[in-house]
């Protein structure tokens, strides 16, 4: 990470620091796109994010541990900011849209029959990532896991 004042927000004049800044970088981040920003995954094996596997669950109300089960893995919790995002969700499920929500059991699908305040059709990601438990579960959702080997 490469931190530089290049431009003062308050008088728009390029600060001296500017010409230090690497080239290529594009834009720097608002302060309310590094809030956005995904965190980085800390506290989990080395080989553990290559080995990931994202796995859609196939039925409603089914939790990670039971969706890695099914395919001989292991869902590993510390992971589910990786799966956690709009272009993940969208590859794994026909996602209607794709909205930030909050929830134990999410990223995860709304079914298309679920109730129309629940947003059918819709991926949710969450945003709490960290909350997000391997065990949780919701009856008109479908999980995208984190699975890895066991």
């Amino acid at each position: 990470l490469f931190l530089v004042n290049v431009q003062s927000e308050q008088r728009h004049v390029r600060s001296k620091y500017a010409d230090l800044m690497p080239s290529g970088l594009g834009e720097p981040l608002t302060p309310d796109q590094a809030a956005r920003a995904p965190k980085p995954v800390t506290g989990i094996a080395k080989g553990a994010l290559q080995a990931l596997e994202p796995t859609a669950s196939t039925q409603a109300g089914t939790d990670c541990d039971a969706v890695c089960s099914l395919k001989g893995l292991a869902c590993e919790g510390k992971l589910m900011p990786k799966v956690n995002t709009c272009g993940m969700m969208q590859k794994a499920f026909d996602c209607m849209d794709c909205a930030e929500n909050y929830g134990f059991e999410q990223p995860a699908y709304v079914i298309a029959t679920a109730d129309a305040d629940s947003l059918p059709g819709s991926c949710l990601v969450t945003s709490k990532p960290e909350d997000s438990t391997c065990r949780a579960s919701h009856p008109v959702t479908k999980r995208l896991c984190p699975c890895v080997p066991k």
